[in-house]
């Protein structure tokens, strides 16, 4: 039996998913399911880093999952990415931690204050492992920034693009990769794109579409993990 974690950061995020498994429940609070070979364990890790971080730390502790799925939505920069696309993220980092000097912003590598290529950074970012699974080899994959504050000024937008060329925006993914890294916990972040990141208005967002591939492709996912374990 595969033990794995599937977090998100709002129940919203997994709820077709979440309806999939109830048949098969095992814990009271509904966090842990039993499925053909796969053990699962749901972790809603709340929104932003800092619940993230410590929400994702304290599931992946005990050495218990064997895999580490975070699902999610996100905005892309690239309007050539469709709206509903699902993918994997290939390398994640912290957009917005550092400090503002004369009239630009420095990262906390530009600053001296972490190593860029100091485990577990890889030039500056932290990269997700490759996996042999099938079922995630058609994924496009992007590159994404974690923020504190979605983007939804002209201004924050360029300076991201300018300074990262991110494909995609989220506000956990970075403290999941963080993490998983930390604890030597095979993951993958997949995320759904719901809206563009642009001037913020939501009357232009798809999250119900997002939710629904996403959710599609995480069932279809679980099906293939289930089958090579059978």
């Amino acid at each position: 039996m595969m033990n794995l974690l599937i977090a998100a950061a709002t129940p919203l995020e997994i709820a077709p998913l979440l309806e999939y498994l109830q048949p098969y429940r095992v814990d009271h609070d509904g966090s842990g399911y039993k499925w053909n070979s796969l053990h699962i364990k749901i972790c809603i890790t709340g929104i932003g880093c800092m619940s993230a971080a410590y929400t994702l730390g304290k599931c992946l502790s005990d050495q218990w999952a064997e895999l580490a799925i975070q699902a999610g939505i996100a905005g892309a920069f690239p309007h050539d990415i469709d709206l509903g696309n699902v993918m994997r993220i290939k390398s994640d980092l912290m957009a917005d931690l550092g400090a503002e000097y004369r009239g630009r912003f420095m990262d906390l590598f530009e600053m001296g204050l972490l190593n860029p290529d100091g485990y577990p950074y890889f030039q500056k970012k932290l990269i997700a492992p490759e996996l042999d699974l099938s079922f995630l080899k058609d994924l496009p994959e992007a590159n994404a920034i974690t923020v504190n504050t979605v983007s939804g000024k002209r201004d924050t937008i360029l300076k991201w693009i300018e300074k990262y060329h991110p494909d995609l925006e989220s506000m956990e993914g970075a403290a999941f990769h963080y993490v998983c890294l930390m604890e030597k916990v095979k993951f993958v972040q997949v995320r759904s794109i719901s809206n563009y990141v642009e001037i913020r208005d939501k009357s232009k967002w798809n999250i119900p579409l997002a939710v629904k591939n996403l959710n599609e492709f995480l069932i279809e996912g679980l099906n293939h993990m289930a089958s090579l374990r059978q």
